[in-house]
């Protein structure tokens, strides 16, 4: 058999080789037509002049900002950091009943408090609650489990409108309650002297996400400790994913019990530095990063554009979700994920990154699934598929449970 198969003609590999590569250019074309809808935007963005990022540079109290968040970090380390939430801290508004929904705004001092400005030292969310009829109520106090969905805002989500237009949904649907909260620097916790999202310097990206991160995590162990029946799940889009998985592991490293919380992270990144590599890079003053580093003017005359760039994509991968690593045996329940094929917001090296280091904290192999199209394909189907990843996450927390 050895001899005959040598003199068999072999076959022509250019000819196998060239139906399988105008098979995988067919398939993936729609992905990459989807994709192309965020050069679309740099399109858009170019042609109708709009503010930039960092426009004060790196802020003139940078070491500062570097400095709260390590404090954070020794203390994750050495198990002094104490989440102090309590009822009585939270000042909840008037309960707004409409659709099958009640809607209540609450707020409560941010961890943050020192380091943020005053139109942000008060952390905001809302909760959406599914209205239940009494017997259906005392169900849930009868060993029921409890699932209340933190959705974290993604960069430039100043209002709440997507994410509650889900929370409707999955409190009417399936009976969740979610928590919709608003960063800092965001919505009514905008400083007067920003223009819209674009965040004035690197020091202030830097406060918003720890500020995020620790208020979420506050919430999410405040929300556990009122019931051993109650769940919770981390969630959001692109710098909200982000965002999600380092709260996440915030509360577990804590000492929260994993087995109640989860993870379902719609096409995110490890850390802000995306913002230096990818589309978004336009949108950033780079020679005002240049001239004012650390309060400091100027820096050398002569630095490069490339220098410019790894100095600012250094500073933003400090806050990434390697740094915050959950002790063994007190994992997450469940992490699941999607990112898209043809991303030119998140690249695909990010993604990757992105997907190795959450693997660090699920008890299962962590699950994400690809999905065809880019960044803003992504948000524009985000009420279908980031619901769906939601509501998939919640169902294999309580198959666990």
């Amino acid at each position: 058999h050895k001899s005959s198969r040598r003199n068999e003609q072999k076959p022509n590999k250019t000819m196998l080789q060239l139906p399988d590569i105008a098979v995988k250019l067919l398939l993936c074309l729609p992905s990459r037509l989807l994709g192309a809808l965020d050069y679309a935007f740099v399109l858009l963005n170019r042609l109708v002049p709009s503010p930039k990022f960092f426009s004060n540079g790196y802020g003139e109290d940078f070491q500062m900002g570097q400095e709260r968040y390590e404090k954070s970090l020794k203390e994750l380390a050495n198990g002094s950091y104490k989440f102090t939430l309590t009822e009585e801290m939270i000042d909840w508004g008037t309960k707004t009943l409409k659709a099958g929904v009640s809607i209540q705004v609450a707020r409560f001092q941010s961890p943050l408090m020192d380091a943020l400005p005053k139109e942000s030292m008060y952390s905001k969310f809302l909760l959406v609650e599914p209205l239940k009829k009494d017997k259906e109520a005392s169900k849930t106090n009868n060993g029921k489990p409890k699932v209340y969905v933190l959705m974290l805002p993604a960069t430039g989500e100043m209002g709440a409108s997507v994410r509650l237009n889900m929370a409707k949904t999955l409190a009417i649907e399936h009976g969740y309650s979610s928590v919709i909260l608003t960063a800092p620097y965001y919505g009514e916790r905008k400083p007067k002297n920003q223009t819209l999202f674009f965040l004035s310097s690197v020091r202030d990206i830097l406060i918003q996400a720890q500020g995020i991160i620790e208020e979420s995590a506050a919430v999410a162990v405040f929300l556990l400790k009122q019931s051993p029946n109650n769940t919770v799940l981390f969630t959001g889009f692109s710098f909200g994913a982000a965002m999600s998985s380092i709260a996440c592991s915030f509360a577990l490293k804590a000492g929260m019990d994993g087995s109640r919380l989860g993870a379902a992270l719609y096409v995110g990144c490890a850390s802000p530095c995306v913002l230096s590599d990818g589309v978004l890079e336009d949108g950033i003053a780079w020679e005002a990063l240049r001239r004012r580093r650390g309060g400091q003017e100027p820096t050398a005359s002569n630095e490069s554009p490339k220098t410019t760039r790894k100095v600012l994509f250094d500073e933003l991968y400090k806050t990434q979700l390697e740094n915050i690593k959950p002790p063994k045996g007190n994992d997450a329940a469940i992490v699941q994920g999607n990112s898209m094929e043809h991303d030119h917001f998140i690249k695909v090296k990010y993604a990757r990154e992105f997907e190795q280091q959450v693997q660090a904290t699920s008890q299962q192999d962590y699950q994400v699934e690809w999905l065809p199209g880019g960044h803003v394909f992504a948000a524009l189907a985000r009420p279908l598929l980031h619901k769906k990843l939601i509501v998939d996450t919640c169902s294999k927390i309580r198959m666990i449970e």
